[in-house]
């Protein structure tokens, strides 16, 4: 399974997002979206981020994060990833 997330920094939702994903013992791929005028100077974004610019034009209808595929098929964020590793059996919906 291959997972990438977007997120951005002190973002609530994205490290529920993380922590979820740690409890269902799965690697992913995190990448930070942050506006271009943050880092000044190189044309390519440091490694593990996205420029918000970028992440715009390749996601156009995203507004909030995390936002999530999961093999290159858009999940959404938080609520709609927890529901889906509840489908796939890799998290309970219990609260224990």
């Amino acid at each position: 399974m291959n997972i990438k997330m977007y997120g951005t920094k002190g973002c609530f939702y994205c490290e529920k997002a993380r922590e979820l994903l740690k409890r269902a013992s799965l690697d992913y791929t995190y990448l930070e979206v942050i506006p271009k005028t943050e880092v000044p100077g190189p044309e390519k974004p440091p490694e593990g981020y996205i420029w918000r610019e970028d992440f715009l034009r390749e996601y156009p209808g995203v507004n909030g994060y995390p936002y999530i595929l999961i093999d290159g098929k858009p999940i959404g964020a938080l609520i709609e990833l927890a529901k889906h590793l509840v489908k796939e059996g890799l998290v309970s919906a219990r609260k224990d």
